[in-house]
């Protein structure tokens, strides 16, 4: 097994991306910050690596996960207001 750097930091992104979509599917915000944090790991992986492939996807993924936490936010905020 390689153990390089840039493969041991891919182990724990896609480990922190799993963790996350798991959270979520349980509606645990946590989720959305493992996601986060899996995302930029693959973001430093594809700079290191020099591909522009791994870090282009995972900024477009960190923006699609950015999105889809403000636009539920804004779901749950609006949900709990008191009428």
């Amino acid at each position: 097994m390689e153990t390089s750097l840039p493969n041991l930091l891919g182990h724990l992104g896609y480990i922190l991306i799993a963790i996350g979509m798991l959270l979520l599917v349980h509606q645990k915000a946590l989720g959305w910050l493992l996601r986060l944090a899996g995302e930029v790991l693959w973001a430093v992986i594809g700079f290191m690596m020099g591909m522009s492939s791994l870090w282009f996807w995972a900024i477009c993924f960190v923006c699609l996960d950015a999105y889809g936490y403000i636009s539920w936010r804004k779901k749950q905020q609006s949900t709990t207001k008191p009428v």
